[in-house]
């Protein structure tokens, strides 16, 4: 069975079935995820426990599988401490991740660079 096929499966199955009550919950997510420009994972997650939408134990590629899966927010990214995309591999082994939007992450980028920067620099006077 093809990859594709496994996901029309699932799509009619659960995607196209959705009762109003999940969508209000998916809303809720959405609402959750767009307070925050730059968030790392384990306290949005922590976020979505206390708001009731998830119990712990959420996993992140979890996370990240429903927001893909429904299709919401889709301006966020998730990457690495390092300001890498993440990869599937990032989350096996359990990285540090924070989701934000993409241009976001730009900026972000950015300023560590600029700080890396200062600090070479200020190492540098220092000696």
């Amino acid at each position: 069975m093809s990859r594709e096929r496994i996901r029309q499966i699932i799509e009619s199955t659960f995607t196209l079935k959705l009762e109003e009550e999940d969508k209000v919950s998916l809303y809720g997510i959405v609402k959750v995820i767009y307070q925050y420009p730059l968030v790392w994972v384990e306290e949005l997650k922590s976020v979505l426990v206390e708001s009731g939408f998830t119990e712990t134990g959420l996993h992140d590629q979890g996370l990240q599988n429903l927001l893909e899966t429904f299709g919401i927010c889709q301006d966020y990214e998730f990457y690495t401490s390092s300001f890498e995309e993440a990869t599937r591999s990032h989350f096996e082994r359990g990285a540090s991740l924070f989701i934000t939007r993409r241009e976001r992450q730009l900026a972000a980028q950015w300023l560590k660079g600029q700080l890396t920067y200062f600090d070479r620099n200020y190492e540098t006077e220092e000696q």
